[in-house]
């Protein structure tokens, strides 16, 4: 992502356990629970003959999903391009010295081949 971000900054770069440590967990796991609620019902409703085989695919499927929403959310804050509060008040501003990944974002976007020094003999190539 390209952004700039319009919030400070707490991590340029957060992993998933730096997403997970952040999570705010009543919002969110009210997010998740819910989602996961709904898909099941929705399973429910929509699954004939089969209902509760198919309302526990679809709440599988909805977890999975609101996991993916809940962690983007948080990575967002890190990042500085949701508001974070509660985040700068938890870890603070990241230090200006440290560079994110992706501070170049021509060599990031167009990396280039790792190509070998001498041509290759494809003639003598074996199996």
């Amino acid at each position: 992502m390209y952004e700039q971000p319009s919030y400070p900054v707490v991590k340029s770069s957060p992993t998933l356990d730096d997403c997970i440590k952040s999570m705010r967990l009543f919002r969110e796991g009210l997010q998740v629970g819910g989602i996961t609620g709904a898909s099941w019902a929705y399973g429910y409703i929509f699954g004939r003959p089969v209902r509760f085989a198919t309302a526990n695919t679809v709440s599988v499927m909805g977890f999975t999903f609101a996991t993916f929403y809940v962690v983007q959310n948080a990575r967002f804050r890190l990042k500085g391009l949701s508001p974070n509060a509660n985040e700068v008040a938890q870890f603070g501003i990241q230090s200006p010295a440290v560079k994110p990944i992706g501070s170049n974002p021509t060599l990031d976007r167009y990396p280039t081949a790792n190509l070998p020094e001498n041509e290759i003999d494809w003639m003598s190539y074996k199996k």
